[in-house]
């Protein structure tokens, strides 16, 4: 059994070194055992050559223009030949013991995925002095998981390169919805530095953000018109998450698109037989944000058809 472990790199230099150390004080060796895969996307600071000065060490390096992260990833696992795969990020860490574990637990049954804990720590900590364990999390992320292999390439899973945010949350509605039998561990694998300059902290594009969500809505429509009469997929969760992107996309719209564009997006989504979208009943409720609470009462106050040009006047006005 071998694990390809592979790390897309953008632009964090100095938290390489303790990314790629840690994975190399791995039991086993490399190379047989575990292979590391890293895809330089286009660093612009001394990434690459931190990189190339690991290849001794029989870390794989390979370099590419800067596409983004979902590319890379897609990349790295093109060239991997482990029978399962590890997305980790080059600014976090892992456990010494981490893949001796993992081995133990993959070999004993049919396991497709390995999902294991993972602590937030201060941006500050080493692998060998952690200052701050901020938080422990249950969120499945693709750094939280190992994966097989032949399971990503079967069911064609990959990180959607036309997203800049969500694309993780599709990939592992992807592993879910293609019934992968996943194990869980309680144990700490993975590191992941709170680190407020790179991309996830930054503040985020409205029309990016936009463009991703519409992306989105449209892989779960073209799913469900391929899987909508087929049992054993659950296709009322689909259903539901298709719902849940009309709303991202429409909310998002209000901020950052014009009012004609609006309309040309509202009749789009009417030709798909998307808007008006039913009520969400269960989702009336504040626990669900501020946002979704005032969609769902408005579309129940108000007609249908015109209640998203009415809380547009609204946010438009205190806006």
């Amino acid at each position: 059994m071998k694990v390809s472990i592979i790390i897309p790199v953008y632009n964090t230099k100095e938290y390489l070194s303790d990314c790629l150390d840690s994975l190399l004080t791995q039991d086993g060796t490399i190379n047989d055992d575990y292979e590391i895969i890293c895809v330089d996307d286009g660093s612009t600071d001394q990434s690459l050559e931190v990189l190339n000065k690991y290849k001794e060490k029989g870390i794989i390096v390979i370099s590419q223009k800067n596409e983004g992260v979902s590319s890379a990833r897609n990349k790295g696992l093109l060239f991997a030949k482990g029978d399962f795969v590890w997305f980790v990020d080059s600014d976090d860490f892992v456990d010494e013991h981490a893949l001796e574990i993992a081995y133990k637990e993959l070999g004993e049954d049919k396991t497709t995925v390995l999902t294991f804990q993972y602590a937030s720590v201060d941006v500050s900590s080493k692998p060998d002095n952690i200052l701050n364990i901020i938080s422990k999390a249950a969120q499945l992320l693709p750094w939280r998981c190992i994966v097989s292999r032949y399971f990503l390439l079967e069911n064609n899973i990959r990180f959607n390169t036309n997203m800049q945010y969500g694309e993780d949350t599709l990939w592992i509605f992807f592993l879910k919805f293609f019934h992968c039998n996943i194990k869980e561990l309680n144990s700490v694998f993975y590191y992941y530095r709170m680190n407020p300059t790179s991309v996830m902290h930054q503040k985020n594009t409205k029309l990016k953000h936009f463009d991703s969500m519409y992306e989105m809505l449209k892989v779960y429509v073209s799913l469900y018109s391929e899987y909508k009469n087929n049992s054993s997929f659950d296709v009322k969760n689909l259903r539901c998450r298709i719902y849940w992107s009309i709303q991202n996309v429409l909310f998002d719209a209000i901020y950052c698109k014009s009012e004609k564009e609006r309309k040309l997006i509202l009749d789009e989504l009417k030709a798909e037989e998307l808007y008006p979208y039913p009520l969400q009943w269960n989702r009336i409720s504040l626990k669900y944000g501020m946002k979704n609470f005032l969609v769902n009462m408005f579309s129940l106050l108000f007609p249908c058809k015109y209640y998203y040009q009415f809380i547009c006047k609204i946010f438009r006005f205190f806006e």
